[in-house]
């Protein structure tokens, strides 16, 4: 560690404090986070565990029994670490409902709308009842001019419905934007979103990183050179993943520096999209650490496939996902993280016009990233109709796809040999045109929506449930 044995002495002698620059260099060498040795860390969930006890609508009998809350943390950081992390999620739910309660019970613009719907609902009804008795008043059906001006305050009616219900649409839609539950992974994905310039940080820091990799580590320096395009991925599918373990490992051990200036600039844009809506929001520390380990996830992925290499290889190919999957030794999904998270300034391929999607064998989303204006709403693909859910082991699915509010786009989606979790890159229709798979897009779309319940397409196979609103609308 290059430190003094007497400066060490004075240390343990608790006569000298650990400066900065050694506190880093130890908590590198036993690979862990600055705040774990600080003290910070275990502070804030001392912190959030006294907020817990002290929590009036959590106390129990005897609740004194538990001790003091830096023994319990002492004596169990694991178990106190789900704690705490438990109760800020219950208290985001808590919070979220009491918005919810409160904008139903006393938002006077709700509250005219609503209005305004059953006014019309009733004067609908009732001139709907007069045409159905065909004004009848025992001298014979109603006359064709008084018919006709029922039928026009009829339509008029009908029309004002349609506005007032869609003018509260879309105020839900803003509500729900702005007090939007706060759910750990889909922050992390929106701050990291919020912050464009982390994609050129990450490959700056790889560039530097791979130039002392090839130069000082042999195994690390044959996994980044190894490119071949006659790749048995059944007989090196166990090499594929210790190298991507050797990866992430030398990003954990490497990267201290790069992830707390992301996670600190991800905080900070996070912070300036709530003060936008008037509200002042710490991120959570679940947060930060979900936003750290996507930071090393794209920078062990920048080590194994560097920026230039792949856009050279792709502009050989036209973004053929086959081909380059063989020239980085068989691994499909190392190719679309890398497409969807590559800098966006134009340099001709997928970049940030593409998403990319891990979704496991029961249909949940484990990871998102890249583009996420082109996922949907929800973090989940609810849709059966995504070609993630569908994806044969060991071949790619193309599928042209169309929500019903929106335009083109191409799903190309692989189901990885073990078949515990499927790929799937979203192009956005204008990258999709860029390369082989233009063609793919002159296809008949497939159709995707969101959960049944809110999906709005008509007519299809896969429905498990009806629309909310009665029938879909036409396609």
């Amino acid at each position: 560690m290059e430190i003094s044995a007497s400066y060490l002495n004075l240390i343990e002698a608790n006569k000298r404090r650990i400066n900065g620059a050694l506190l880093s260099r130890i908590a590198e060498e036993l690979d862990i986070r600055d705040d774990r040795l600080t003290g910070r860390d275990e502070a804030r969930l001392i912190e959030t565990l006294s907020e817990m006890a002290a929590d009036p609508g959590l106390a129990v009998e005897g609740q004194s029994a538990f001790g003091e809350t830096q023994e319990v943390v002492a004596r169990n950081p694991n178990w106190s670490r789900l704690a705490a992390r438990a109760y800020r999620r219950m208290t985001g739910l808590a919070e979220a409902v009491n918005l919810v309660e409160d904008r139903l019970a006393n938002d006077p613009a709700l509250g005219d709308a609503v209005h305004d719907m059953l006014t019309e609902i009733s004067a609908l009804r009732s001139t709907s009842e007069i045409l159905f008795e065909g004004g009848k008043d025992g001298s014979g059906a109603m006359e064709a001019q008084q018919r006709e001006r029922f039928e026009e305050i009829l339509f008029q009616q009908s029309a004002r419905l349609s506005d007032t219900g869609a003018a509260l649409a879309r105020y839900f839609d803003e509500t729900t934007q702005k007090r939007r539950l706060r759910i750990p992974a889909a922050e992390a994905e929106e701050a990291i979103a919020l912050t464009p310039a982390l994609a050129d940080w990450i490959e700056e820091e790889a560039k530097t990183a791979r130039r002392y990799i090839l130069r000082e580590d042999e195994d690390i320096a044959y996994a980044l050179r190894r490119a071949t395009r006659d790749f048995d991925v059944d007989r090196d599918i166990g090499w594929l993943e210790e190298r991507d373990r050797r990866a992430l490992a030398f990003a954990t051990s490497r990267f201290h520096g790069l992830v707390d200036r992301a996670v600190d600039a991800c905080a900070a844009a996070h912070s300036a999209a709530w003060r936008e809506i008037g509200e002042a929001v710490e991120m959570e520390d679940e947060t930060r650490r979900l936003i750290g380990r996507e930071v090393l996830r794209r920078a062990a992925d920048a080590l194994l496939a560097p920026k230039d290499f792949i856009l050279a290889e792709a502009a050989d190919c036209g973004w053929d996902l086959m081909r380059l999957q063989r020239r980085l030794d068989g691994d499909m999904a190392l190719v679309m993280r890398r497409i969807a998270c590559l800098p966006s300034p134009g340099d001709g391929g997928a970049n940030a016009r593409a998403a990319h999607f891990r979704v496991d064998a029961a249909g949940r989303t484990l990871e998102r990233r890249g583009a996420l204006q082109l996922a949907p709403r929800g973090r989940n693909l609810d849709c059966p109709v995504w070609p993630a859910h569908r994806a044969a082991r060991g071949e790619l699915l193309v599928l042209p796809v169309m929500r019903h509010d929106e335009g083109r786009a191409l799903a190309i989606a692989w189901t990885d040999l073990g078949g515990m979790w499927a790929d799937m890159l979203l192009l956005g229709e204008s990258a999709a045109r860029d390369g082989v798979y233009a063609p793919d897009l002159e296809k008949a779309p497939a159709l995707v929506g969101g959960e049944c319940r809110v999906c709005a397409h008509q007519g299809c196979r896969w429905r498990r449930e009806p629309f909310v609103a009665g029938s879909p609308a036409e396609d």
